[in-house]
């Protein structure tokens, strides 16, 4: 299942209305089974532009609340390469006038509801072991610590080669830079009493799809598969495998990260962080 495929099979999850031609069943600038015989990446690949006359697809109330019944792709992620992702890519500190987000970019998220940024809590171990994601406030005054850095890593089950710009629609992991571990979420992670999901990381020996969030665009815009992760575009990450979105809930006066389906206004939209 190529890329495009497998993020409409998502959408279409979603109640997200899509206005595609057939060219969805192209390759998406990468090799699929019918090209090679075999799932794989080519490099050197060019990428293929697609024709296309509508949206990608539609944000608004119709995405909200309405999750129920969510089937996550079949396919483990867009198509994939027949080993695993590396490990090891070179952590890249993005230029000043660069704004295009790659495999290895190293960035913090900083919430558009409030000003927190999303951090690692090793003094939270949850019940099952891994380890907890939660918040600090941002001010002017304030550097960004190292708890706060993330690198963009791709699908555990890809290969991309380092610095290699990624489109919207993409499904991505984020590693923490100095612990090792990825965001993850789990439908059998509940968030207390709720029908929310913990925010948690992987261990260090273990990552799976669970680890895997696709890239949208937080602006209301159209989605095109064109289209590079900009670093000045509020970012929505969604749970690849439960359709759920990286938000935060309020109890009090205080938040907490939470995956959930139904969210309050900006609360599931990051700012980028490069520096």
């Amino acid at each position: 299942m190529t890329k495009l495929a497998t993020y409409i099979q998502v959408a279409e999850a979603h109640g997200i209305q899509t206005d595609l031609l057939p060219c969805c069943q192209q390759s998406y600038g990468r090799r699929t089974a019918g090209d090679t015989g075999q799932n794989g990446f080519s490099r050197g690949w060019t990428r293929q532009q697609p024709m296309r006359t509508g949206r990608f697809a539609t944000r608004g109330a119709t995405r909200r609340g309405r999750q129920t019944g969510y089937t996550p792709p079949t396919s483990g992620g867009p198509a994939s390469t027949t080993g695993t992702c590396p490990e090891d890519y070179p952590l890249l500190e993005q230029p000043h006038n660069d704004n295009q987000v790659r495999v290895g970019t190293r960035l913090a998220l900083t919430n558009m509801h409030i000003p927190r940024q999303l951090i690692l809590n090793e003094d939270c171990p949850t019940v099952s072991g891994l380890l907890c994601v939660g918040l600090r406030e941002v001010t002017r005054d304030t550097s960004t610590p190292t708890e706060a850095w993330w690198q963009v890593m791709p699908a555990h089950d890809q290969i991309l080669q380092g610095g290699e710009a990624i489109h919207y629609g993409t499904q991505i992991r984020l590693r923490h830079t100095t612990t090792r571990r990825y965001l993850r979420s789990q439908a059998d992670l509940q968030f207390k009493d709720t029908d929310m999901q913990q925010i948690v990381t992987s261990d260090r020996q273990h990552s799976d799809s669970n680890d895997h969030w696709f890239v949208e665009r937080g602006d209301n815009q159209p989605m095109r598969e064109t289209d590079v992760w900009s670093g000045t575009i509020p970012l929505v990450l969604r749970h690849a495998q439960t359709g759920c979105v990286l938000t935060l809930t309020q109890e009090g006066n205080s938040y907490s990260t939470v995956c959930a389906h139904d969210s309050g206004q900006n609360q599931d939209k990051w700012q980028l962080m490069f520096r």
